[in-house]
């Protein structure tokens, strides 16, 4: 299991899912998919709900929002297979996504 933040290893093997351009498309610009993925991994590993994610990761909601995301488009799984974390954690973020779809 990948220690979090992830280690450069374990980010090379997953940063082909999470494409990321510093060229602004309009607003904001956008978050660094690592640090997005490495609160996503927080919530998920530690069980905890995503208003309690620790200030040293981006805003819970954008983590929230890009979480749904990349669940929707299957982003979420193949990078938990990657890191050897599917068995773990599939499980929790179908319960996660399901619960919201039905708030």
């Amino acid at each position: 299991m990948p220690t979090l933040p992830l280690s450069d290893d374990a980010w090379s093997q997953v940063r082909h899912l999470f494409p990321y351009s510093d060229a602004r498309r309009f607003g904001r610009a956008s978050r660094d998919p690592r640090e997005v993925l490495n609160a996503v991994l927080w919530v998920v590993t530690q069980h905890e709900r995503w208003q309690h994610l620790p200030a040293d990761y981006p805003p819970s909601q954008t983590c929230y929002i890009k979480w749904l995301q990349w669940t929707r488009a299957g982003i979420m799984s193949e990078a938990l297979l990657l890191l050897d974390l599917y068995s773990e954690t599939e499980q929790q973020l179908e319960r996660q996504l399901e619960e919201e779809q039905t708030a």
